[in-house]
């Protein structure tokens, strides 16, 4: 069984605990259970590093074990890194948060609003669109939560589609599914309105990516079968999208896609096919990042080959990517491991893991019990760079965000684990 379904199961499990305390909200000054990350600056567009320039994380908690109310013990927390400190008050949420989006003028070609958080909640069936202040702060005023497709279940990813001044759209993917297919649901922005869901005719997704070169939502799913998929749908026909299979045995967890469209980054849960296939998924045997080249066919849609396998840690949760075509160079690719609790960067450059962060030498996670959330800032000015590589790294167990920089990312094979452990303090 993968993370997702056990999280699921437990999450059921709980909820029908009738003696399980399940009042009030989770503090304030921690991040409970963190799943979804993502970052930003004030003012929107400025680099991170710069005089005048200050960085955002936006982090969910997800009150995964229910300590707390079920509707309101999740959150949403905006916490400088730069000095651990908390900007305004922890919004609250519905519990079992999945991931978050900002979008804002540099995240969103076009964009000219007010910055804008978006963050699903399981519990809820909702996606949460939070205004950003002046000062990076959240808030959820009216018709900030919008009840999402009510035959559908579970939304947890989040795309974010941006066409060009007023055309926006956020692509929403739910872990259930209905009539036996998987959905995406349009939800467009700023208004949140959501539109009629259509389906990919897959599984249920996972984790859901959006191209900008070629306007498709790609998308893994949960398990369905001995062999991986990959699933995309145009934006403009999202009810005629395909699945193209990888020819691995494992479920596809995570994916990103190349700044330049042209390949497909897809983690891998590696097991057993003979137990698969009779027995239904078996235990995981290992994990790998599957590099595919997308080449465009003649019929339309992307053909899917398999250039490299590509060896990760235990249970790779979420994908992210650096460009660096300004170098000459294929994107750097980072993954967060959670059930070894390791962080790997690879390099599509030179094909190859370079960089793998782990455990010390008395066998304690280095960044954290069971890595989840991965948000990347980039370019990042240092003292001695004005174009490094700075990971944020949310700890599901350990409630901690820990930083990891690239200051050449040209050479991504050195990195420095900076020793702040950023929790929400007090403002």
């Amino acid at each position: 069984m993968t993370k997702l379904p056990k999280f699921l199961a437990l999450a059921a499990l709980l909820a029908g605990c009738g003696d399980y305390a399940r009042t009030g909200v989770s503090p304030a000054d921690i991040f409970y259970f963190p799943t979804g990350i993502a970052v930003g600056h004030v003012p929107a567009g400025c680099q991170g590093g710069t005089a005048g320039c200050q960085t955002r994380l936006y982090v969910a908690s997800s009150n995964f074990d229910l300590r707390y109310d079920l509707k309101t013990g999740g959150a949403l927390t905006a916490v400088d890194p730069d000095t651990s400190r908390r900007v305004g008050a922890p919004v609250r949420m519905g519990s079992f948060a999945g991931d978050v989006a900002l979008v804002d003028s540099s995240t969103c070609s076009g964009w000219s609003g007010d910055p804008l958080v978006l963050v699903t909640s399981r519990s809820s069936g909702s996606v949460y669109g939070m205004a950003v202040g002046a000062d990076g702060a959240p808030t959820c005023g009216d018709g900030c939560e919008r009840t999402l497709d009510a035959h559908l279940r579970d939304p947890f990813s989040i795309a974010v589609g941006c066409r060009g001044p007023g055309d926006f759209t956020a692509w929403v993917g739910f872990l259930g599914s209905y009539v036996g297919q998987g959905f995406f649901q349009p939800v467009l922005l700023p208004s949140l309105a959501p539109e009629v869901p259509g389906t990919d005719g897959g599984p249920p997704a996972q984790s859901v990516a959006y191209d900008p070169n070629t306007e498709r939502v790609y998308s893994t799913t949960v398990y369905a079968g001995p062999t991986a998929f990959l699933h995309w749908a145009h934006i403009a026909n999202p009810a005629g999208g395909r699945s193209v299979t990888i020819p691995v045995p494992g479920e596809a967890s995570a994916l990103a896609i190349s700044a330049d469209g042209t390949r497909a980054y897809v983690a891998l849960r590696l097991f057993n096919v003979a137990v698969a296939s009779s027995n239904g998924r078996g235990i995981d045997l290992g994990a790998a990042l599957a590099v595919l080249d997308l080449t465009e066919l003649p019929t339309g849609g992307p053909a899917a080959t398999l250039l490299r396998l590509v060896p990760l840690g235990m249970g790779p949760a979420h994908v992210r990517t650096v460009d660096r075509r300004a170098l000459g160079m294929r994107d750097l690719v980072a993954v967060t491991c959670t059930d070894d609790s390791s962080f790997h960067v690879y390099d599509d450059e030179v094909g190859a893991v370079v960089q793998v962060i782990g455990t010390d030498a008395s066998g304690t996670p280095i960044l954290g019990r069971r890595p989840f959330g991965l948000a990347v800032e980039s370019p990042y000015r240092t003292a001695t760079s004005a174009s490094a590589v700075r990971y944020f790294i949310a700890s599901f167990d350990d409630g901690v965000v820990s930083t990891v920089v690239v200051d050449d990312p040209s050479r991504a094979g050195v990195a420095t684990i900076l020793p702040t452990v950023i929790t929400p303090a007090n403002p």
